[in-house]
């Protein structure tokens, strides 16, 4: 990147909007600081349900779309998006989350010793690291080939991302089977709606991420290193958490799109409203991620620049 285009509208309005934000943090009285400290769920929810009514227009209008897309004749190459899917992930998947359950729990503390977290923290990574390497467009040998056929590039991704998804569902559906024979006293629902945002939360953000930068493995960095902060820190960042300034005026807003937010954090109807809005939030990610291919020239180039 030269230094003209780093100097560009965009990047001048970015630098400007950090430099303000900074000051203004950096403004703010210790009473105030320790204002937000004291702000519970209850005073944030209104802030929450505005979120979640916002991300389900948003994927409202994205079903539509893709809807309003299918009238006209769309192709679909399966048995394509298949093999290069592959099967071997799922099995790994599987082997590794039941290698994990069915164990005693070795009384590290860690988030594998309680049998019910266990579906919910290793399907959610195998589900993002598989979708991350679903397409990449620096990394597929067969791009300009997919661009200049009359399909839409992106019908590809969403074939070869529907299948890991459903992949992905269906070994953690077996799991599930495994954990209520287990654990006794489980809520089904509650089972299965542990995992299932998350999954879709952390696949959507490993393949918009994989988009974004054109590289396969960023998208699996990102997306393991948020894995690891929500997975790891799950009880740090709820609200009232002591941390520090400014993420303290940050954390009791940012409950309704913790994706491990646990039932006993928060009352079981905030707990309901977390899960609606993780999974509309990982809907969005995917819609990004379909947005960034609405332009054949750009997915073929990237940053760079045509010669004039």
């Amino acid at each position: 990147m030269t230094f003209s285009q780093f100097l560009s509208l965009r990047n001048l309005a970015f630098i400007i909007i950090v430099v303000v934000a900074t000051a203004a943090i950096g403004a703010v009285d210790t009473d105030s600081r320790a204002a937000f400290s004291r702000l519970t769920a209850d005073d944030t929810r209104p802030f929450a349900i505005a979120a979640a009514l916002l991300l389900a227009g948003l994927a409202a209008w994205g079903a539509w779309s893709i809807a309003r897309s299918l009238r006209e004749h769309v192709g679909f190459a399966w048995r394509a998006s298949l093999r290069f899917v592959g099967w071997i992930p799922f099995v790994l998947a599987l082997l590794i989350t039941v290698l994990f359950m069915v164990p005693e729990g070795t009384g590290t503390g860690f988030v594998w010793d309680d049998k019910t977290r266990i579906i919910e923290s290793f399907i959610p990574l195998a589900a993002a690291i598989h979708a991350a390497l679903v397409f990449s467009p620096d990394d597929e040998p067969a791009l300009e080939v997919m661009l200049a056929s009359p399909r839409r590039i992106f019908w590809m991704l969403l074939e070869r991302l529907t299948i890991v998804l459903l992949g992905q569902v269906a070994v953690a559906l077996i799991t599930v089977a495994l954990s209520l024979a287990l654990v006794k006293d489980q809520d089904v629902l509650t089972a299965v709606f542990r995992w299932l945002p998350s999954l879709v939360f952390f696949a959507g953000l490993a393949i918009y991420i994989t988009l974004r930068s054109r590289v396969a493995a960023f998208g699996v960095t990102v997306a393991g290193l948020m894995w690891f902060i929500f997975n790891f820190f799950s009880e740090s960042l709820l609200p009232g958490a002591p941390t520090f300034w400014p993420l303290n005026a940050i954390l009791p807003f940012f409950w309704p799109l913790h994706p491990y937010l646990q039932p006993a954090h928060l009352g079981i109807g905030d707990y309901w409203l977390n899960r609606l809005c993780v999974l509309l939030v990982g809907i969005a990610f995917i819609m990004l991620a379909v947005y960034q291919l609405r332009d054949e020239e750009s997915v073929l180039l990237g940053g760079r620049q045509t010669k004039g």
